[in-house]
């Protein structure tokens, strides 16, 4: 049987604030663990901030499941323009896959299933950010149509992070 999305339900909440945390972790403290980097990865992917994210109503997480293994999960916020192209208004916040699940085409998946739902909402365009040191997914989302459009800085904890900001025409 091939994994199924699906919009995420609040049952949902404890696998994606584990699975948010374990590629945080894996993507970005793949080197080593620091302080700035588990303080983050542990306020990101706390059951609290998963289940907040939930129910924003500007947001919409669409899961990856196998039976009941969750897989990976893409977020959409809808409005959320981009300030630096204010004409992109639907943000990818997150496209997480288990990285031992990679490589099968399951993110392919979950990124056409976010861009199908970002139409649904009228967007024309989807926006996201993705760090300069994970060359992995530069090159996919180069792959899958998405052009870069500069830099753009993330703050978090005490540290500021290099990321590109990549943009597709969904029309």
């Amino acid at each position: 049987m091939s994994p199924e999305i699906r919009p995420a339900r609040a049952e949902d909440t404890t696998q994606l604030a584990a699975l948010t945390t374990l590629v945080w972790l894996d993507t970005y403290e793949a080197g080593g663990l620091s302080q700035a980097g588990a303080a983050e990865a542990l306020s990101l992917g706390s059951p609290v901030a998963m289940a907040a994210r939930l129910l924003d109503p500007k947001r919409q997480v669409l899961v990856l499941c196998d039976r009941k293994l969750l897989l990976g999960y893409a977020e959409i916020e809808h409005p959320a323009p981009c300030p630096e192209q204010p004409s992109a208004t639907t943000e990818l916040a997150r496209l997480y896959v288990i990285r031992h699940m990679q490589g099968r085409g399951l993110g392919g998946r979950l990124l056409t299933a976010a861009e199908n739902q970002a139409k649904a909402l009228g967007a024309h365009s989807l926006w996201l950010t993705a760090w300069v040191g994970n060359a992995q997914a530069l090159r996919f989302y180069a792959h899958k149509g998405y052009r870069d459009a500069g830099l753009r800085s993330f703050a978090f904890q005490d540290q500021v992070v290099e990321n590109r900001l990549l943009i597709k025409d969904l029309n």
